[in-house]
């Protein structure tokens, strides 16, 4: 049975010519440098689409794994807005539920992209499959609030049966997968007040089926993201508990299987040149442009007035990645008996940071608001 999925998940570089960031994940040292435009190609200003190249290379099938969230919304534009065609690159998705299936199915072939998270992207790299890290499909943004956070069945608000995060202990929380992002930042919540997630029953439902399952009192508490906390906010039947925290976390990034890279060189490149080129876009109010928002509600199957409201992910726009929070993710994956080895694998390791700094100067330089 041919796999049937649809895209996104991406991780972002620093440029070998930016100040140092902490947390930033810095070009392999020695790496080869990709070869320049050709003589006479105009750079394209760093905030303004470039030109459409004027020879297509050859097109190539690019099998993405899909979730329906505005996490990926990069993807979603670069495929709508024909940047992906533009770079040679025919996107199909294939959708799944949860990155650690995206991720499973991008290590084994099954898909040649993707996006994910969590213990399963660790023990992948420990295991040598033939993936690596090109970029980041989500964060929460540095500063402000968060596109993720816990909310609470209304009627259980309002009867006072739950009034903070200390309430929560004993009681089921959803997550959209065990082992993932979403379950370190639900420890990293409940640790501000004392409790951990052993303090809690964590159960698996998929972040679409949240609201429904809410609506019909089979979950009484969610750790849920955009644009779904919106949505159910919208319709009363659940609130936030906590405003959208923790701010500055890396949710997913973007990965590729490396042996499709081997047999379509530079196919890396060419799909993050696309794909900053979207997230560019995205900065600001570039969010709710009305072009946008039609594309978004196509994929995320959701009404464009609730994603006009909901609380948008970040997307570096020059591909830096949040490295800090990968190692503070691994660690707790160890701690809680996830990862199938020992020793922390240093996140450059996994990162091909020059597939983003090529992207970036082929886009005309860093972006800068």
């Amino acid at each position: 049975m041919p796999w049937r999925l649809v895209p996104l998940f991406v991780l972002a570089i620093a440029l070998a010519s930016c100040s140092p960031n902490p947390g930033t994940v810095p070009p392999a040292a020695g790496a080869t440098p990709r070869a320049p435009l050709p003589a006479g190609t105009p750079a394209p200003s760093a905030n303004q689409a470039p030109p459409a190249p004027s020879a297509t290379p050859a097109p190539v099938i690019l099998r993405f794994g899909l979730q329906r969230t505005i996490s990926i919304a990069g993807v979603f534009v670069a495929a709508d807005k024909g940047y992906m065609r533009e770079q040679g690159i025919d996107l199909s998705f294939e959708e799944l539920t949860a990155g650690s299936d995206i991720m499973t199915q991008v290590g084994a072939g099954n898909l040649d992209a993707g996006t994910g998270s969590g213990a399963a992207l660790f023990n992948a790299f420990h295991r040598g499959l033939d993936i690596k890290i090109i970029g980041s499909t989500q964060q929460n943004a540095p500063q402000g609030e968060a596109a993720n956070t816990i909310v609470v069945r209304s009627d259980l608000l309002d009867n006072g049966t739950i009034r903070g995060v200390r309430d929560l202990k004993g009681r089921e929380i959803a997550v959209n997968a065990r082992g993932v992002a979403s379950e370190y930042i639900v420890d990293r919540i409940l640790r501000e007040e004392g409790l951990t997630v052993a303090d809690v029953q964590l159960v698996a439902v998929p972040f679409p089926d949240m609201p429904a399952a809410l609506a019909n009192g089979v979950l009484e508490v969610a750790f849920s993201t955009e644009p779904y906390i919106t949505q159910v906010e919208a319709t009363g039947v659940a609130r936030r508990l906590v405003p959208n925290k923790p701010a500055g976390e890396q949710i997913t990034v973007l990965l590729i299987n490396t042996d499709f890279v081997r047999a379509h060189p530079s196919v890396d490149v060419r799909f993050m040149t696309a794909y900053l080129r979207a997230a560019r876009e995205l900065q600001g109010d570039g969010w709710n442009r009305d072009d946008v928002v039609q594309i978004l509600e196509k994929y995320t199957r959701l009404p464009a007035d609730i994603i006009r409201r909901s609380v948008k992910p970040y997307i570096d726009p020059n591909g830096r990645l949040n490295a800090a929070s990968l190692e503070a993710q691994q660690r707790y994956f160890m701690e809680n008996g996830f990862l199938q080895y020992r020793d922390l694998i240093p996140v450059e390791r996994m990162v091909d940071a020059p597939v983003a700094v090529e992207a970036v100067r082929r886009l005309g330089g860093e972006y800068r608001p």
